[in-house]
């Protein structure tokens, strides 16, 4: 995988107030969630209102995507639980 297209980052908005929230990013190596700055800071974690962390064993799995595969995978599991995400333009995926 060529490391051109990374990172994938990916804004995701709190479940009930529906405000982005948090980030997740895949370098290639690991996904990382942070909250953003300006989120309610009674929001907490992501794995608190019960979205995916991407812990363990995703690295490995995710080490043999694309980085437009990674994305969507992301983002369906977090639609999918009840959450909006989407792919923030500063990532390019091809």
């Amino acid at each position: 995988m060529s490391n051109a297209n990374l990172p994938v980052r990916i804004e995701i908005s709190h479940l009930v107030t529906d405000e982005p929230t948090w980030i997740q990013e895949w370098d290639g190596t690991e996904v990382t969630t942070t909250r953003l700055p300006n989120a309610d800071p009674d929001a907490g974690d992501l794995d608190d209102w019960g979205g995916y962390e991407f812990n363990g064993e995703y690295a490995a799995d995710f080490s043999k995507r694309s980085p437009r595969e990674v994305a969507e995978h992301i983002i369906d599991l977090q639609n999918g639980a009840g959450f909006s995400a989407r792919l923030l333009p500063d990532s390019s995926i091809e």
